[in-house]
Order: structure tokens, then C-alpha cells, then sequence
């Protein structure tokens, strides 16, 4: 505090003052005073203040007061500069005596702060909560920085909104982030002004929501390409309502697909059955839900295999004869089904009636077999195997084509004549010149044989042959048979075993 001496009343001195205090109203206005010490008998005095910015030569005075006995007395100072600082002394004067002052002291004019109200908390989830402020004065600052500073009622920790920068009073509001469920807070907004003014607002209180919980409880197998999921709600996290569904993807995707919503009003449990999956593939499932306050939450990820599928195959058709095939096949996978009724099934190609074979009843994987008869010779027809699981699962295997053989026809003698040489000897000599076919294609063997009259064979010769025709000649010679008649007897065979003979007759 500056100081200047005050003037010191001798004998001859009528008045004296000192200065006294001085006290800030507002931002523009100090209260200042001061203390006549003496007066002489039967004299009045005339005192006032004196101020000025500290550093300035330049005095100004408040209106003068008249008094007629020592006492305070005092003066309101205005239109001040906030937060200035101001050297101030008390002076006095008489009739009889010259102006006196009183010591000169400093001052310091109340700041202009910035004004700041809280607002209640809103939009509070179990997370995050939208904190508000009204900056009603900026006082003498172009600026200020409004922060929200919030903790746990009872508790050191804090968590601080990144802050905002005004130019005008006005509304302010920041989320504030990272909070616990279910925990009371306390907020107080900051105001950091750019003059160096700081002003703070509250506490006000607010509790989060409880947390908004979805679970996976369980997974099961329906089939190869259904799986059964089952997931709770366990608590709304005080929304009024929330979509809960289910996710899913193949073990090593990325992309995560999503169940069609239910909407839930209520913790409870959610069921969902999921179809038109893979066999025997490994999914990763997890429920998932969205609150209508746009929390969200997902349950653990849960692993579920579907079955391998149900499966049977057509291995083979193979022809037995011109009426039967033999359809051999197996049931290759039961799709996790404890049974199956296994069918071999046939048609005529081109017609749409299956019929039925062999049906079978299996406990396991293996292989079946069925011939079909009762078919018609030179025919095409599809054959294929099915199958129908105990757990609902039906199969077919592919679908073979097999032509039954033709029916068997005996070849044919197209042309058998004998050609005689004529000589003076008793002998017999003759060539049997012969043409044969067969429509089937077969054709095995041709025997030329010469018989005599008591049936005996006394020649033979056989060719053989193949294919739908053939022809050759066969030579004989019988000597010393002078008047004896010989049946000349051809006989053609298939490879399927049937014949045709014819004879001739030639006579020496």
C-alpha cells in the first residue's frame, strides 16, 4: 500500500484527518472513507476524497461535506474501471486553518466475474449424460471456456467434458461420456474466462440407468441346416422397450447376419429358430439387442454345429438279363437321424410314376441292394435310390439309366445245300455249302454232320463263328458206301445257347 505523509496539525492547527478504509459494492463501485481527528472549539470543517488510477498524477474529488465535530465519514466512488487499481486519501479544510490530508492508500475495484446457472441433467443412460449451463455475463472478458466436471457423489474421481468456447452468454450443453451404470453423480460446470475470471455453477446431481444386458443362453442342433438359439433380456437399462435379435456367421467370417428384431418391453427370454444353414458347419452365434434409447448390448458368442446331412446314394444298375437289373447303392451319411427307411425305386424312362423296388430299413451307414424283375426285354429304364430319416430328412441318390438285353432269338439256316461229285468208284464225295445269321448278334459255332442210316455219326465238322452272319463250306468223303443214303445234318448256335438244325439227304 502506497503511502504519502499526511500533514501534521502543531498548536495552531484548527482541523486534522486520516484516511480510513475503503470497500468494494460492484464491479464499478467502491466505498471509501475517512476520520476528522480533530477540530477546533466552535469550528466547522469541510472534508472530501480524493482518487485516482494508480500511477496517475491527476487527483479527482468526490462532493464536499461540511462537519462540526471529528468523527468518519465517507464517500461512494463511481464509474470505476473493474478491477483497476485506485490510490485514494481523505482531506479536510476550516475556516481558520489550511487543507489537511489524510495518508494515501490503494484499492482494487471488485472484478466483473462471469455468471453461470446449471440446468438439470438430461438424456442420462447408463453411460452418458447431456449436461447444460446458461452463461447469463461474460463479465469484462471476449471469451470464456465452459467445462463440465463430474464424479461420483462421495468420491475423488472425475471426468471432465472436452469443453467449449463461448463469445455471448448464452446455453451451453456437452455429453459427458464413460460414466457407471446405476451411480449418482454430481456435475458443476466451469467457466474460465478470457480475462482470467473464473466462475463455477452446482453441483447438480443426476443417476444413470441401470445397463442395458442382452446374454446368450444356449444353442442347439435341429438339423443339418438348423440351428435353435435361446438369449435373455436381463435388464432394459431403463429404456421403455428394446429390439433383441440374433447374429450369426460361419466360424472364420468376419461379417457378422442378423435374426429379424422382437421387440421386448420387459426382461424375459428371446427364442429364435435359424434355418437355411450349411451342413456340417460350425457357426458362431450371439445375441444382440438395441434399446429405444439407443443403447445397444451383445451377449457372449456361442458356437453350434449343424448335422451332417442326410444322404444316400445310386452306385451301380447292372443288367442281369432281358428282364431283371440289379440297383445297388447305400445310405453314405444319416444326417444325425437314429434311422432310415431306404427304397430302390424304378421306371420306364420317359414315364413320371416311380415304383418300388426293395424298401429297407437300416440303423447306420451301409450299402443295399435290390433286383429288379419282371421288366421288359430291350428297354431303357431309371433306376435310383431314396431314403427318408427318423428325424423328418429325405434323399435321393442320382438317377442311373440301364437298357435291359434284348429277348433272345435262335439263329437262322439262310441257305444249306449240298453240291455231290459224281464218280464210277463206290465211294461218296460232297461238299455242304452253307449261310447263317442270327439277329441277336451272337453267332458261336456252325457243325456239319453226316449220318447214316442207323443214326450213327459217321463225319463231322464245325466252324466257329461270331457276329449277326456268316457262311462256309464243309468237304467230305465217304469211300466204299456203294447204295447207301446219308442225312446230311446243319446245326447254327448263339452264344446264348440257342439252335436251329436242318438236313439234307445225299445217297452214293
Amino acid at each position: 500500500m502506497a503511502q504519502e505523509d499526511a500533514a501534521v496539525a502543531d498548536s495552531a492547527t484548527v482541523v486534522s484527518v486520516e484516511t480510513t478504509w475503503a470497500d468494494g459494492i460492484n464491479e464499478t463501485s467502491v466505498v471509501a472513507a475517512g476520520n476528522v481527528t480533530s477540530l477546533a472549539d466552535n469550528e466547522s470543517a469541510t472534508v472530501w476524497l480524493e482518487y485516482r488510477t494508480n500511477g496517475s498524477t491527476t487527483w479527482q474529488s468526490t462532493a464536499q461535506q461540511t462537519v462540526d465535530s471529528v468523527g468518519p465519514f465517507r464517500e461512494v466512488l463511481t464509474g470505476l474501471e473493474s478491477g483497476a487499481t485506485y490510490e485514494y486519501r481523505a482531506r479536510a479544510a476550516s475556516n481558520s486553518s489550511s487543507e489537511v490530508n489524510g495518508s494515501v492508500e490503494t484499492f482494487t475495484v471488485p472484478d466483473n466475474p462471469p455468471v453461470v446457472e446449471t440446468g438439470p441433467a438430461e438424456r442420462v443412460t447408463e453411460s452418458s449424460a447431456r449436461l447444460t449451463a446458461t452463461v447469463e455475463w461474460l463479465g469484462n472478458a471476449d471469451s470464456a471456456e465452459v467445462v463440465f466436471v463430474v464424479s461420483p457423489v462421495g468420491s475423488d474421481t472425475t471426468v471432465s467434458t472436452s469443453g467449449q468456447t463461448i463469445t455471448d452468454s448464452g446455453s451451453v450443453g456437452e455429453t459427458v461420456r464413460k460414466l457407471r451404470p446405476n451411480t449418482t453423480y454430481e456435475a458443476v460446470a466451469h467457466v474460465h474466462a478470457s480475462d482470467g475470471d473464473n466462475a463455477t455453477a452446482g453441483p447438480v446431481q443426476f443417476t444413470t440407468d441401470t445397463q442395458f444386458v442382452v446374454t446368450t443362453d444356449g444353442v442347439g442342433t435341429v438339423n443339418e441346416t438348423a440351428v435353435r438359439l435361446s438369449g435373455s433380456v436381463v435388464d432394459l437399462g431403463g429404456a421403455d422397450s428394446a429390439d433383441v435379435g440374433f447374429e450369426y456367421r460361419e466360424r472364420g467370417a468376419t461379417e457378422w447376419m442378423q435374426t429379424a428384431w422382437t421387440t421386448v418391453t420387459a426382461p424375459g427370454t428371446v427364442n429364435e429358430t435359424l434355418t437355411g444353414l450349411s451342413p456340417e458347419t460350425t457357426y458362431e452365434v450371439r445375441a444382440t439387442g438395441a434399446a429405444v434409447d439407443n443403447d445397444r448390448a451383445t451377449g457372449e458368442t456361442l458356437t453350434v454345429a449343424t448335422d451332417s446331412a442326410f444322404a444316400v446314394s445310386t452306385d451301380s444298375a447292372t443288367v442281369v438279363n432281358d428282364t431283371a437289373v440289379t440297383v445297388d447303392g447305400g445310405v453314405t451319411d444319416l444326417g444325425g437321424a437314429d434311422a432310415a427307411t431306404v427304397t430302390v425305386e424304378y421306371r420306364r424312362a420317359g414315364t413320371s410314376e416311380w415304383l418300388t423296388a426293395r424298401r429297407t430299413e437300416v440303423a447306420s451307414t451301409g450299402d443295399v441292394s435290390a433286383t429288379v424283375t419282371g421288366l421288359e426285354a430291350g428297354t431303357d429304364y431309371e433306376v435310383r435310390v431314396t431314403g427318408s430319416a427318423s428325424d423328418g430328412d429325405r434323399a435321393t441318390g442320382a438317377v442311373r439309366t440301364v437298357t435291359t438285353d434284348r429277348a433272345a432269338s435262335a439263329p437262322a439256316v439262310d441257305s444249306f445245300t449240298t453240291d455231290q461229285k459224281r464218280s464210277p468208284n463206290p465211294h461218296l464225295e460232297f461238299t455242304a455249302d452253307w449261310d447263317v445269321s442270327d439277329a441277336d448278334g451272337d453267332l458261336d459255332t456252325v457243325t456239319v454232320e453226316v449220318v447214316d442210316s442207323d443214326g450213327r455219326v459217321v463225319r463231322t465238322a464245325t466252324t466257329s463263328v461270331s457276329g449277326g452272319s456268316a457262311s462256309g463250306a464243309d468237304s467230305f468223303k465217304l469211300k466204299h458206301v456203294r447204295n447207301q443214303r446219308f442225312t446230311v445234318r446243319l446245326t447254327v448256335t448263339d452264344e446264348s445257347g440257342h439252335s436251329t438244325t436242318e438236313t439234307r439227304t445225299v445217297a452214293e
